[in-house]
């Protein structure tokens, strides 16, 4: 995930970990989503998890720290 601003530990997680049910009536583009992390300011073209309708994904939050800057 890309960036170049720089952050402190202050400011809030802006990234997450993409979360399907892991069953058969999961979206194929979703399910190519699923465990991948994704930033609150750039969404994937899918959207975030949820936004579509009938979307039962969500967005699982991650720590900056945990993800390449």
């Amino acid at each position: 995930v890309g960036g170049g601003a720089m952050r402190t530990d202050s400011e809030p997680d802006t990234y997450y970990v993409w979360r399907t049910q892991s069953d058969g009536r999961v979206r194929s583009s979703h399910a190519a989503n699923e465990g991948r992390i994704f930033s609150i300011n750039y969404p994937p073209p899918t959207g975030h998890p949820g936004e579509a309708y009938g979307c039962r994904c969500w967005a699982e939050p991650v720590s900056n720290r945990y993800v390449s800057q």
